[in-house]
C-alpha cells in the first residue's frame, strides 16, 4: 500500500479512467492515470503500470533537492501552488517533462545558471532532441516556467532561457478544407459524429470547445464561446449564418451540449480525431482516392474557416473576436489563414468551387 496515495475510478463519456493521486484536495499531486473503453482494459493498464505508479510515489518522498542546483528549483516548482493549479493532465505532462530535464541538466549549479556559458550550454542540451522539434520546444516551454518560478522565489537571477528560440515551425495557412470534401467526409461517419466536423468547420471553434459547448451559448444570433485554452478568459463571438443555423436546427436535443452522441452522452476530443482518422481510412480505400485530403488534419477546419472569413475581407478586430484568438498574439492569424495573394480565391475554395 503506497501511504498517502489516493485511487479514483472515474465513468468517462468514452470509457473509464483511473486516477491515482498523492493527498487530497487543491494541494494533491498526480501520480498515475489509466484511461481504457472498458473498466476491465483500464484495470489491465494499472496493474502493468504498477512501477511507473510506484516510481511516482517515490519521487515524492525523497528529500528536497537544494535550491543551489537547477534540481531543486524544479522540485520547487513542482511542489508550487502555481503547478497545483494546472489541469491534471497538464501536471502529468509537465512531470514527465521535469523528470526528463532533471536527468539531463539536474546536476546544473546555480553559479552555472548564471554564468555567461548558460545559454549556450541550454541551448545545446535542447539541440539533443533537434530530431523531434516539438519535444524539444516542449521541454524548453516547461524548464522556462520552472526558471520563472525560481525568479520569483529569490532562487535565481538572470533568465538563461532568454534568447533560446523554438525550433519547431509549422505553417498550414494554405491547408483548406473544401466543401466537397467534407461533404465526403461526412458521409462516411455515423451521422452525429459528422454533424460536429460541420459544426467545426462553421464555427472554427477547436475540438475541446466544439464537443463541450452548450445549448445556453446561443444568444440571439450569436454564439457565444469562452474559449478552454483560456480558461475561459477569451471568447469566441460566432454568428448563426443560414449554413450554421440549419445545422443546429437539425440537431437533437439530447444533451446539454450540442453535440452529443446517439445516447446523448458528450464526445471526447480524442474521439472526434479518431472518428476523422477511421473516415479519411475508409474513403481512401476507395479506387482513385487515395490521395483524398491528404495532408489535412481536424485543426485545419478551424484554418479553413479563418480563411472563409478573411476571404469576406472581416477587419481584424472582428476577426480575432470571432476566432477566440488572445489579444497580442498577432501570429496567430498568420499560421492559420492563407495569403492575401490567395485571398481573392479563398472564399471559392473554401466553398467547393474549383472552377
Amino acid at each position: 500500500m503506497l501511504s498517502g496515495a489516493h485511487r479514483e475510478v472515474k465513468t468517462l463519456a468514452h470509457g473509464v479512467a483511473i486516477y491515482w493521486r498523492y493527498g487530497r484536495g487543491a494541494g494533491s499531486v498526480p501520480l498515475a492515470q489509466f484511461k481504457a473503453p472498458t473498466l476491465a482494459e483500464a484495470l489491465e493498464l494499472e496493474a502493468n503500470g504498477t512501477l511507473e505508479l510506484a516510481e511516482a510515489w517515490t519521487a515524492i518522498h525523497k528529500p528536497m533537492p537544494s535550491i543551489a542546483y537547477l534540481s531543486g528549483m524544479l522540485a520547487g516548482f513542482q511542489a508550487s501552488k502555481k503547478f497545483a493549479r494546472m489541469a491534471n493532465s497538464t501536471q502529468l505532462e509537465w512531470s514527465r517533462c521535469l523528470s526528463q530535464i532533471n536527468a539531463d541538466i539536474g546536476k546544473m549549479t546555480r553559479r552555472q545558471l548564471e554564468g555567461p556559458a548558460a545559454t549556450r550550454e541550454l541551448i545545446a542540451w535542447r539541440d539533443r532532441y533537434e530530431a523531434t522539434p516539438r519535444k524539444a520546444d516542449y521541454l524548453v516551454t516547461v524548464l522556462k516556467a520552472a526558471l520563472k518560478h525560481a525568479r520569483t522565489m529569490g532562487w535565481l537571477s538572470g533568465d538563461p532561457c532568454a534568447g533560446i528560440e523554438a525550433l519547431y515551425f509549422c505553417d498550414r495557412s494554405e491547408i483548406v478544407w473544401h466543401a466537397g470534401e467534407i461533404e465526403a467526409l461526412c458521409a462516411a461517419m455515423q451521422p452525429d459524429m459528422a454533424r460536429v466536423i460541420r459544426f467545426m468547420w462553421l464555427t472554427g471553434l477547436r475540438r475541446g470547445d466544439a464537443v463541450n459547448v452548450r445549448w445556453d451559448a446561443i444568444e440571439g444570433d450569436v454564439l457565444i464561446v469562452r474559449t478552454a485554452k483560456s480558461r475561459g478568459r477569451a471568447k469566441q463571438v460566432i454568428e448563426i449564418g443560414s449554413d450554421l443555423a440549419g445545422l443546429l436546427a437539425e440537431t437533437p436535443r439530447r444533451a446539454t451540449t450540442i453535440m452529443s452522441g446517439p445516447t446523448g452522452a458528450p464526445y471526447s476530443p480524442d474521439s472526434i480525431t479518431q472518428g476523422l482518422i477511421r473516415a479519411l481510412k475508409r474513403i481512401r480505400e476507395k479506387p482513385g482516392l487515395a490521395d483524398f485530403a491528404k495532408g489535412k488534419r481536424l485543426h485545419d477546419l478551424r484554418g479553413s474557416h479563418a480563411t472563409d472569413m478573411v476571404a469576406k475581407v472581416l477587419a481584424d478586430p472582428a476577426l480575432r473576436e470571432k476566432m477566440g484568438w488572445t489579444t497580442g498574439k498577432t501570429s496567430a492569424p498568420q499560421r492559420y489563414v492563407a495569403p492575401v495573394t490567395a485571398l481573392a480565391t479563398a472564399r471559392k475554395l473554401v466553398r467547393g468551387n474549383t472552377e
